[in-house]
């Protein structure tokens, strides 16, 4: 009886978030943007695991004020927030009544966007296919591309707390993108591996710039990789 009320509950949770028709979506878009309808290009959003304790977005399961470059065209001071689990950049619509809309951009369409002050990018539209991951934050556009990739994990682990499974903490890597390669750094380490020849000036450049490299801000993440691209 209890795996039936489950399988209900989700039935009707999902369609929740698929019951707005694109012609509905398309009435509030004007209602905001005009009749340029460029940000419907998407389609409804359906969560992977809605009961799931905790979720599945960037920060926290929030709208923030954003910015978007979509199709060649920038969108400032609208309301987004991604699902770094299935890579999904979402966003809502407001009409004069009140109510809203949320739909799930298209990939193809997005370059970039702004979220909570970060700098996400498509890793496709830079040209970098079946990497794993399409958007990352952007931290040193260079010679190479130095990037944050955020993920959560769904764990199967059910419990009376937790009867429909948990999302785990945010998790950050960070990469290099170079000549078709993509190198992980996991730790200083794969740092020196990625510019051979130059540990001992990378090391003192660190040490003089006091950088922890597993917690370093992207402001001292940025200064570092600036002076990475030297070497090569």
């Amino acid at each position: 009886m209890k795996r039936q009320f489950t399988i209900i509950f989700l039935f009707v949770f999902a369609r929740l978030f698929s019951q707005v028709t694109l012609s509905e979506i398309s009435t509030k878009t004007n209602i905001k943007y005009g009749s340029d309808d460029i940000l419907i290009n998407g389609g409804n959003y359906v969560p992977l695991h809605p009961a799931a304790h905790g979720d599945a977005f960037f920060m926290e399961n929030a709208f923030y004020n954003g910015k978007l470059l979509l199709k060649g065209r920038q969108f400032e001071d609208i309301a987004i927030k991604f699902d770094i689990e299935q890579q999904k950049l979402l966003l809502r619509l407001d009409s004069v009544s009140a109510e809203y809309s949320i739909i799930q951009l298209n990939d193809n369409y997005i370059k970039e966007f702004y979220i909570h002050g970060q700098h996400f990018i498509n890793l496709n539209n830079r040209g970098i296919h079946n990497s794993g991951m399409t958007f990352v934050e952007l931290v040193y556009d260079g010679g190479f591309l130095f990037v944050k990739y955020y993920k959560k994990e769904f764990l199967t682990v059910f419990s009376n707390k937790h009867p429909y499974g948990r999302y785990s903490e945010t998790k950050t890597e960070k990469y290099i993108f170079r000549n078709g390669e993509k190198i992980r750094l996991k730790s200083k380490r794969d740092l020196y591996d990625a510019f051979p020849g130059n540990n001992a000036m990378i090391k003192l450049f660190i040490k003089q710039n006091r950088i922890r490299f597993r917690k370093a801000s992207n402001k001292k993440l940025l200064i570092l990789m600036k002076y990475c691209d030297g070497f090569d």
